[in-house]
């Protein structure tokens, strides 16, 4: 007799031996249970199974063997734990777990401190098992781009909670909104394939490029969904469904080895604005992603919820670089075209009169020396951006090239601040900035916002998230070197560790021109504002602003820098 679960079974003892725990459900719902019995300090890995996951398939209600090969009897007896995972260290409990100590899985349990030490203990220590070592190492091979996409849209379990059909909240999105997301064509998907409807799985590989990683036919469903999470947890980008437990698991264990994991929804948003007391806000998991794009409840952007960052199409009449993303565009940028950077002023010069900033500086843009056009698409990325009008309408108005760009990003951690004006209204303000009407009747299809600090390093565990700015531009926007990319950024003093981090892993080749804003102790500001000095109010030495220690030359190496490396940079006011 094979020993089995029931849907709806948590846990269960094995038959003639009730020390023995047969975990059941899902592959992380089985880890929740693990962490569970290590906050009991109970924990006992040769005592525990695991189900193999043959009878959680399920259609309409009822069991269901997708495939021949699940009915072979060696794949539907359950695994012992240490035959699919090992320990880095192993627990040494002071009692025995029975299958009565059981929980029922619950968001309560994000609540208990013994659980979520057991959770973070358990995940620090997870390695997968020797044996499927090399599985993994295979499904990494075949993600050529090192991006791993996490879909839910399996049938539930016991086909009851029926998370996708739910109105309260959009658990689950379909492979068009998640691709147009992630927006790289040659990541590689894991679901749970054998309980996903077919036309699903066709469109899932119609849009992704790499395809969905394969199940292996001489392992069990746990087996290869075990095999999934190691590889998703190895990749070199990870996006996943911050509702999902194995996404979560990913996440956790990945901010635990400092990766950062993109969420294609908006789950920690949309809980914060509607179920603030919800004991998945203190899942660390859920705290694990970054939140990329616009949620509901952020107003203006709920419309493109799902549409950040977009996959611009091609433009008709233009040379097609889509398919040389390394052809540099624009080429041959001359570096002896920029303005004098002017240290000696400060770098901004006169507030009036012809060698003020804004009659000295724009002649020098890039826009006005090189043809944009003929780049595989135009992205302009506001860092900083504060408020529209302030930002992003303002830079509209003095760079005129600007208004036939295909994207406009704009990033501000504070709540609040930036907030498109109605839609009549907008359309008026970029009219009169300049853009045609056509695009300025479509611009909010073009125009994405993120709420987020931006640092030298991503850092999930912020409030609001830390995106680094190098995994901004590589991973959630996908930029290549035929894309045109201009940035504007005011970053707080942040932008030394920012551009430094840039400049050593290479990222500084996707930007082609940079408006940066450095901050240093300025005698001029201290003499108007009393900025780094003791009459500014609430100074205070121990807790002034860092960046009160750089100085004019720390600045001026930073542009220099900057130059030589190729960035066509101006100083920002």
């Amino acid at each position: 007799m094979v020993p089995s679960c029931t849907p709806g079974d948590d846990v269960r003892a094995l038959p003639n031996a009730s020390s023995t725990i047969l975990l059941c459900g899902g592959l992380n719902n089985m880890l929740m249970q693990v962490a569970h019995f290590i906050g009991m300090d109970c924990f006992d890995e040769s005592n525990l199974w695991l189900n193999s996951g043959h009878d959680l398939l399920t259609h309409n209600g009822r069991i269901k063997l997708v495939t021949a090969r699940l009915q072979r009897r060696h794949l539907m007896a359950p695994h012992r734990f240490n035959d699919i995972f090992t320990l880095s260290t192993p627990f040494r409990p002071s009692t025995t777990c029975t299958h009565r100590d059981q929980s029922r899985i619950s968001p309560q349990w994000y609540r208990d401190p013994s659980h979520l030490a057991g959770l973070r203990a358990l995940y620090e220590r997870l390695r997968i098992a020797p044996r499927l070592e090399r599985y993994v190492a295979r499904a990494l091979d075949a993600a050529s781009s090192q991006t791993v996409v996490h879909l839910r849209l399996e049938q539930d379990w016991v086909n009851i909670a029926n998370m996708c059909a739910r109105t309260d909240a959009k658990r689950c999105w379909s492979p068009e909104d998640v691709a147009q997301k992630v927006n790289d064509t040659s990541a590689k998907v894991i679901i749970a394939a054998d309980n996903t409807e077919r036309d699903v799985l066709r469109s899932i590989r119609r849009l992704f490029g790499g395809g969905i990683v394969p199940a292996h036919a001489n392992l069990s469903y746990t087996e290869n969904a075990a095999v999934h999470m190691m590889a998703a947890v190895r990749a070199q980008t990870f996006w996943g469904n911050s509702f999902s437990t194995l996404s979560r698991g990913v996440a956790q264990i990945r901010a635990l080895h400092g990766r950062t994991s993109f969420a294609y929804d908006c789950g920690p948003r949309e809980l914060q604005s509607k179920q603030p007391n919800s004991g998945h806000l203190r899942s660390a998991g859920m705290q694990a992603f970054t939140v990329v794009g616009p949620c509901p409840g952020d107003g203006a952007w709920v419309a493109n919820a799902h549409r950040w960052p977009p996959r611009p199409p091609a433009r008709r009449g233009k040379p097609d670089l889509r398919g040389k993303p390394d052809t540099k565009c624009p080429a041959d940028v001359d570096m002896n075209k920029l303005e004098a950077l002017w240290p000696e002023e400060h770098f901004r010069g006169p507030l009036s009169g012809p060698q003020s900033y804004f009659r000295r500086v724009p002649p020098h843009y890039l826009g006005n020396l090189v043809d944009f056009s003929k780049c595989r698409r135009r992205v302009y990325i506001d860092v900083g951006a504060r408020t529209f009008s302030e930002g992003l309408l303002e830079m509209l108005r003095i760079y005129p090239s600007l208004v036939h760009f295909d994207a406009f990003f704009a990033i501000e951690a504070v709540a609040g601040f930036y907030k498109l004006p109605p839609e009549r209204q907008l359309r008026r303000l970029l009219t009169k900035a300049g853009m045609p009407p056509a695009r300025a009747a479509d611009f909010q299809k073009r125009h994405f916002f993120l709420q987020a600090f931006v640092g030298a390093q991503s850092d999930p565990s912020t409030s609001p998230p830390t995106i680094g700015f190098s995994d901004l531009l590589r991973h959630a926007l996908g930029l290549q070197p035929a894309d045109a990319v201009v940035v504007k950024m005011d970053v707080e003093g942040y932008e030394y560790a920012v551009i430094d981090t840039m400049l050593r892993d290479g990222t500084q080749t996707l930007v082609d021109e940079l408006m940066l804003e450095v901050h240093y102790s300025h005698p001029r500001m201290a003499q108007l504002f009393h900025w780094c000095t003791a009459r500014q109010r609430g100074y205070n030495a121990a807790t002034s602003p860092f960046w009160c220690n750089y100085t004019l030359g720390n600045a001026t190496q930073l542009y220099q820098g900057l130059r030589t490396a190729g960035v066509y940079t101006h100083h920002w006011p």
